[in-house]
């Protein structure tokens, strides 16, 4: 299982097993990414519509566990 952080943030030492992806590189890891791999979105990386967009894009894949960075509480969790 792979980890991934899309980030705009510099990944710390120490986290071997965790990737930092900068989020230009988004559409290129994608296909990379197997059934039960975890992927962490960094809302702070993206404006308000490109954060809609890409969370819409990674829930849509249904093997894909996705996690959320919103150090600033703009999402609304709702369960499922």
């Amino acid at each position: 299982m792979r980890t991934v952080i899309v980030t705009k943030a510099p990944a710390r030492k120490g986290r071997r097993r965790v990737e930092h992806v900068p989020p230009a590189r988004l559409a290129e890891i994608l296909p990379t990414l197997a059934p039960g791999d975890l992927l962490y979105l960094d809302l702070t990386a993206f404006t308000a519509v490109e954060a809609r967009s890409r969370l819409k894009q990674l829930l849509a894949r249904n093997a894909l566990f996705v996690g959320v960075i919103d150090p600033k509480g703009t999402v609304e969790d709702v369960p499922s």
